[in-house]
C-alpha cells in the first residue's frame, strides 16, 4: 500500500479536510470562522483536523502551562509525493506566546509520530513516514484581510524543520503550499 492509501483508509472522512482543485481551505473556529486558503497542494496530500478531530489527551496526563503536552495545533499536511508533514497552527490575533505555539506544534508532531507507530505495529508498514520532512508554521493575525507577499527570496536561509525554527507568517488569507516548506519549487 502506498502512503497515501493508508492514510486515507486510516483516519475516518470528518477528521480530514477535502482537497479541492490542489487547494484546501482551513478554518479557525473562532466566533468569525476565519478561513485560510492553501493553494497548489500535491493531488497526493492529505489535510487532517487534529484540533477539532483528537480530543486532548487530558484524562492521562496533567495540562500544565508550563509543559504543555495536553495541547496540539490545528492541522497537519501530509503531501506524499514532495514527503513533506506541514504542522500548523492558526491563530486569530498575535496574543499568544511563541512557547504555547510551539506546545500546539509539538502536540501534532507527537499526534502524527503516534498514528505512525500505530501504520508500523499493526499494519506492518516498518516504513511509513520514514523519509518525510517536518516543517512547523504558525499562521497569526489570521483575521487580517490583508494578503501577504510570496516573497521565496526571504526565505532562501530559512527551514522550519523544528519547532524553534517555526515559519511564522502575519496576516493574509491566502498562503502558497511551496512557502509553508519554505521552497522556491513552484
Amino acid at each position: 500500500m502506498t502512503d497515501l492509501s493508508i492514510l486515507k483508509e486510516l483516519f475516518r472522512k470528518d477528521a480530514l479536510v477535502e482537497i479541492n482543485h490542489r487547494d484546501v481551505i482551513l478554518i479557525e473556529p473562532t466566533a468569525t470562522e476565519i478561513q485560510i486558503k492553501i493553494i497548489d497542494l500535491s493531488i497526493a496530500s492529505v489535510v487532517i483536523k487534529i484540533d477539532d478531530s483528537f480530543a486532548a489527551p487530558s484524562k492521562f496526563f496533567e495540562c500544565s502551562a508550563e509543559r504543555g503536552q495536553c495541547k496540539r495545533a490545528d492541522y497537519v499536511i501530509i503531501d506524499t509525493n514532495r514527503k513533506y508533514i506541514v504542522y500548523i497552527e492558526l491563530k486569530a490575533g498575535n496574543s499568544s506566546t511563541v512557547c504555547s505555539i510551539k506546545h500546539q506544534l509539538m502536540g501534532a508532531e507527537c499526534f502524527v509520530k503516534y498514528c505512525q507507530s500505530i501504520v508500523k505495529s499493526f499494519w506492518n508498514c516498518k516504513d511509513f513516514l520514514d523519509d518525510y520532512q517536518s516543517r512547523f508554521v504558525a499562521m497569526t493575525n489570521t483575521g487580517s484581510n490583508k494578503k501577504t507577499k510570496d516573497n521565496y527570496s526571504d526565505l532562501n536561509n530559512h527551514t522550519n524543520d523544528s519547532v524553534d525554527n517555526l515559519l511564522k507568517i502575519m496576516g493574509g488569507t491566502e498562503h502558497h503550499f511551496n512557502k509553508l516548506v519554505c521552497s522556491r519549487q513552484r
